[in-house]
């Protein structure tokens, strides 16, 4: 070191000055003087003394509360409805805990973990539905539908079958932690601390989904649609080994359909339209079979049966060959029992009181004629000359008639004009006749429940019954 590196070395630092001492202790006098120090110092040192044994007892107490607290750290409570597993040293005890307070070790040393043992439920609403129907419901989604519209993986689920068809079904359950000391090795016990929650609930839904998928890959859309109680048992079934073989402690104590497995969307409105009209078919064949037995019964009552079935054989016997005869009495017989009514019962009192008619008026000429026959054979010209006069005394008796004499061999033209008072009681009597014609008119002759109605109208001539459908929707 040279004198230029002197030079160039800043000059030292001058030192502050201190204060000066406020006190000065000074001990004269020898031992004397150390003693009376001493004694001085004795009240301060034993106030410091006092203090920090005060401030080392509220520090003991202080330690001992926090041990106390840290080993009664593991006491924890059971509640009802829930499980409790100790574990020890990093031990679990397989034995569950009964509900209550119970003590372990200080965590990390110990625990009681608490796991919720009332039963848990899921439901795979869209894991196999179409979107629009999970959001705006099925009934909705189907009149919705259209044969365009086209599934996209990961929005729209659903079951693919067996020949390429697809099918949709919603699934719900209940499952419940049979073994608790499996479900916390199988799941992580800081996942599962106060819940299962969530992990065995998305393993339970994982594995029916899976065992879902097994079951509908080998069935057909019609099998799908028909799935119960069985394939309910089997999917559970499937569920339930896949827990066991997870080593879950995991155990499902239900499964259901909460609605009828589904076609496509679409293929479901034409089934649905098919089947409305198939119902609509079976309603109208069920009225038309109520309104031909209410038809029926109009013809021939409660008892159509058996005259039916009477025709029918009869038909058939002249149709095909056989005893006419005999049928076409047993079918008489049908027709002509007491306990028929209807139109028959109609048809057949207007015939009989037709042919009591003809029987009073053409049958009492035909057996005077009968009687005259004798004597028409003797005497023909007698006969006939009597007959001659009772018809020209018939017509001659009538109220309207008027004689009118012409002289014989004259060669003259007549002209005839009729009596007033004759002319006057032929108009009274075309009154009198459209008067009865239309009281007749107002009365419903007709009428079924009228006895005999028909027969005060006069029909028209006849003398024969036909046998036949005409003759019962006109029994004239």
């Amino acid at each position: 070191m040279n004198e230029h590196d002197d030079l160039s070395m800043p000059p030292p630092e001058e030192e502050a000055p201190r204060r000066v001492a406020s006190a000065r202790l000074e001990v004269r006098g020898g031992q004397g003087r150390e003693a009376m120090l001493r004694e001085a110092l004795d009240p301060a040192n034993q106030s410091l003394r006092d203090a920090l044994r005060l401030s080392f007892r509220v520090l003991q107490m202080v330690m001992v509360v926090l041990v106390v607290v840290f080993l009664f750290s593991g006491l924890k409570t059971i509640e009802p409805g829930q499980i409790g597993l100790r574990l020890q040293l990093g031990q679990l005890e397989e034995e569950a805990l009964e509900p209550g307070a119970h003590l372990a070790l200080p965590f990390p040393a110990g625990d009681v973990i608490v796991l919720d043992g009332r039963g848990q439920s899921w439901d795979l609403e869209d894991a196999f539905m179409p979107l629009a129907a999970t959001r705006r419901g099925t009934e909705s989604a189907t009149d919705a539908a259209s044969v365009n519209d086209f599934i996209r993986p990961g929005r729209d689920g659903a079951v693919l079958l067996q020949g390429a068809d697809i099918g949709h079904l919603r699934l719900r359950g209940n499952w419940e932690v049979s073994e608790p000391a499996r479900l916390l090795r199988s799941v992580d016990p800081q996942e599962a601390r106060g819940t299962t929650g969530v992990d065995a609930n998305r393993l339970v839904e994982l594995l029916t989904e899976r065992a879902v998928v097994h079951a509908t890959a080998g069935r057909s859309l019609e099998e799908l649609l028909a799935f119960g109680d069985v394939e309910q048992q089997e999917i559970a079934s499937s569920v339930q080994r896949g827990l066991d073989n997870l080593g879950s402690g995991l155990r499902v104590t239900s499964l259901e359909f909460p609605e009828d497995p589904l076609p496509a969307l679409a293929i479901r409105r034409e089934i649905q339209a098919l089947e409305q009209a198939r119902v609509n078919a079976a309603r109208d064949v069920e009225i038309a079979r109520e309104d031909a037995e209410a038809i029926l019964i109009d013809v021939a009552g409660p008892q159509w049966a058996a005259v039916n079935t009477a025709i029918s054989a009869w038909q058939e016997a002249d149709r095909f060959g056989g005893d006419v005869a005999a049928k076409q009495m047993a079918a008489d017989a049908a027709l002509e029992a007491d306990d028929v009514s209807g139109q028959v019962a109609s048809s057949l009192q207007m015939a009989r009181a037709y042919a009591s008619l003809v029987e009073v008026t053409l049958g009492q000429e035909a057996r005077r004629h009968e009687g005259l026959l004798p004597a028409w054979r003797e005497q023909r010209g007698l006969v006939a000359s009597r007959m001659w006069s009772e018809v020209f005394a018939n017509v001659m008796s009538t109220q309207d008639v008027e004689v009118v004499q012409v002289p014989e061999f004259g060669d003259f033209q007549l002209r005839l004009a009729g009596s007033d008072d004759v002319q006057e009681l032929r108009r009274r009597m075309r009154l009198n006749e459209r008067e009865a014609a239309q009281m007749i008119d107002g009365i419903d002759l007709d009428n079924p429940w009228l006895m005999g109605a028909s027969m005060m109208q006069l029909q028209g001539p006849g003398r024969q019954l036909q046998r036949d459908s005409s003759s019962l929707n006109n029994p004239g």
